[in-house]
């Protein structure tokens, strides 16, 4: 009974957000541009991946969007205040910054100090400056596009509490076993070694 119940609340709620993104794009206009921010070796340093810096703008009824995609393993928060409010005093209405949270830029060789996040020895004013320029070159290059809303629907598996549960009395099993066999297996090698270095 739940079980249909259920059902019957995720063909209404599917039916609902059809018809709202119907609405949402019916005579909506929007513009948008995307361009890359290539930057110099010496700013990159080991914190930006191969896919460097990207940059969408994406206007719609008016209102300016900039999304700053950044190749690198996580982005120091001053860093990120510090584009976001750039941005936001070059006239954009709002702005985001994320990273790819790549490892690339951070498993490739031993770093002092363990992996470090995009910032930590970047030239902050550097590449604020280098995302503004390219941000007003862009902005002059928006056009309209075309574009369609969708949702997809997918089946997870959750471990919950008896998954984790579980997991964690094979992992301890596992390593009682291990405690038993290394030692005995140590011993077993130790002999024969003294066995035949003896013959």
């Amino acid at each position: 009974m739940e079980y249909r119940m259920m059902e019957g609340l995720i063909e209404e709620g599917r039916k609902v957000l059809k018809e709202t993104m119907r609405r949402v794009i019916e005579g909506v206009e929007v513009k948008a541009a995307f361009s890359i921010v290539q930057l110099p070796k010496e700013i990159k340093l080991d914190e930006i991946g191969e896919a460097e810096v990207r940059l969408a703008i994406v206007e719609v009824k008016g209102s300016k969007q900039i999304y700053v995609l950044i190749d690198g393993n996580n982005l120091l928060a001053t860093l990120r205040r510090r584009i976001v409010n750039s941005l936001i005093e070059e006239g954009f209405d709002s702005c985001e910054v994320y990273t790819t949270d790549t490892h690339s830029t951070v498993a490739t060789k031993a770093i002092k100090g363990g992996y470090h996040p995009v910032g930590r020895n970047i030239d902050h004013k550097k590449m604020v400056e280098l995302i503004i320029q390219r941000a007003r070159e862009l902005k002059e290059r928006m056009v309209s596009v075309s574009f369609r809303l969708g949702y997809a629907e997918d089946k997870v598996t959750v471990l919950g509490d008896k998954g984790l549960a579980l997991l964690f009395k094979a992992v301890n099993r596992c390593t009682l076993l291990a405690g038993l066999i290394l030692p005995i297996a140590y011993l077993t090698s130790f002999t024969l070694s003294l066995i035949l270095t003896s013959l």
